[in-house]
């Protein structure tokens, strides 16, 4: 549900960087049931270029439908 980010680097003379950087903020958590819930969140990508400068920065605000099966989370819909 939660996708990470590739894990390609970016390297000057003394050290190596990520190409980029996934974060999630603002989770929201609306409880539908004993063994359901709607999880909404913002994921923030950073991209990074070779000179380790911010290139761009991607806001996307999803959603998905998890029930729990066995005591984990499963996605039943996601946005």
């Amino acid at each position: 549900m939660f996708g990470a980010a590739a894990d390609v680097g970016v390297c000057t003379a003394s050290k190596c960087y990520k190409a980029s950087n996934m974060c999630v903020l603002n989770p929201h958590v609306h409880v539908l049931g004993d063994d359901s819930a709607v999880i909404a969140y913002t994921t923030l990508t950073q991209h990074l270029d070779k000179s380790v400068m911010a290139a761009s920065l991607i806001y996307v605000v999803d959603a998905a439908v998890v029930r729990i099966v066995i005591g984990a989370l499963q996605c039943v819909l996601a946005k």
